[in-house]
This record gives C-alpha cells, sequence and structure tokens, in this order.
C-alpha cells in the first residue's frame, strides 16, 4: 500500500512540476513579445480605411473616383471590399482600356490579351500592361465570374485583380462587379 501511495505522490508532483513550467514557458512568451507598432495599434485611424496598404513592394492601389462607363461604350466595373463599403478599384471599356489608382496616380492599362466567356463584349479574362519599358511595366490579370444577367448588363460574381510591380511583387484582391453597356 506504501508503494502505491508513493506513486501516486510522485505523480502528483511530477504534474505539479509540468504545470509549474508551462505556466512559466508561457509567462516567458508574454514577455518576450513585441509592442505593437505604430501602424499596427486599434487607434490607429488608418486601420480598415482604403487604400488597401501592407508594408511591401507591391503596388499600393486606391480607389476611383469616377469609374462610370463612358456614353456609347461597354465595359466593367470591379469593386473590393473596404471596412466600411465596397471600393471601385478598376474599370475597363470594349475600346481595350483600363483604368487603376496606382501608387496614387491615375493609369491607363492597356489590353494585351483576353479569354473566357465574354457578356456584353467584356471578356471574363483580362491581361493587361501600362508603362512603356520592359523595366518598368506594371501587369494586371483580371479573372471573374460572370453571375445573374440582367437586360443591360451582367454581374460580376467573383473574381480577382493581381497586380504585379516591375520586380515581381504582386498584390491580389478579391473582387465582384457589374459589366454592360451604356448607350
Amino acid at each position: 500500500m506504501a508503494h502505491t501511495r508513493d506513486i501516486s505522490v510522485s505523480r502528483h508532483i511530477c504534474s505539479s512540476l509540468l504545470l509549474a513550467l508551462v505556466s512559466l514557458f508561457c509567462l516567458a512568451a508574454c514577455e518576450t513579445t513585441p509592442a505593437p507598432s505604430k501602424g499596427n495599434t486599434a487607434s490607429d485611424p488608418l486601420i480598415g480605411r482604403f487604400p488597401i496598404s501592407a508594408d511591401t513592394e507591391a503596388p499600393d492601389l486606391g480607389a476611383l473616383e469616377a469609374y462610370s462607363i463612358p456614353n456609347g461604350q461597354c465595359g466593367m466595373v470591379l469593386y473590393t471590399q473596404s471596412a466600411i463599403r465596397p471600393v471601385p478599384i478598376f474599370r475597363s471599356t470594349d475600346d481595350g482600356k483600363g483604368l487603376m489608382q496606382i501608387e496614387g496616380k491615375l493609369t491607363t492599362l492597356t489590353l494585351v490579351g483576353r479569354g473566357g466567356e465574354s457578356r456584353m463584349g467584356v471578356p471574363s479574362q483580362q491581361y493587361f500592361e501600362a508603362g512603356a519599358a520592359e523595366d518598368s511595366k506594371i501587369k494586371a490579370a483580371v479573372l471573374t465570374s460572370w453571375g445573374q444577367t440582367f437586360p443591360s448588363g451582367a454581374y460580376v460574381q467573383e473574381g480577382t485583380i493581381t497586380l504585379t510591380a516591375p520586380d515581381g511583387w504582386s498584390r491580389v484582391l478579391p473582387v465582384a462587379g457589374i459589366a454592360g453597356c451604356r448607350l
């Protein structure tokens, strides 16, 4: 009986030591966690606001101020979700031009490839470039899936825009939107 009690006491001591060690490691981990940087605090007024930005070399996007399809053309307008509301970030028209706010500048993109199903003259896969020299070209790949149609257009159910800088860094954004013609 004494032998059984010794085993029970030994197990209790081992369990207590293990619990103490785990607690010590947890406290050590909490003490070594770095303080949040100025740009990552909950009181930072830029948290949750557009433009979507991170400390990377990937191109930063901004909201388009004027994004309606011009009269007499067909096109597509795509939005991404900010913390508050959908934000228009891309417009393409049937003349092969795209429009985005990149690195704070309104940028016209040129269509260099297309594919997939077209609705209202707008393909579901579009590839654009901006910049004259090869070492300064920004590339945009717009891949979408069509949703329900309506009399003068179609919804873009879902998609992505991948924006690639000349140095190879990319930013990928989820999008949805609308395509149609404005006559």
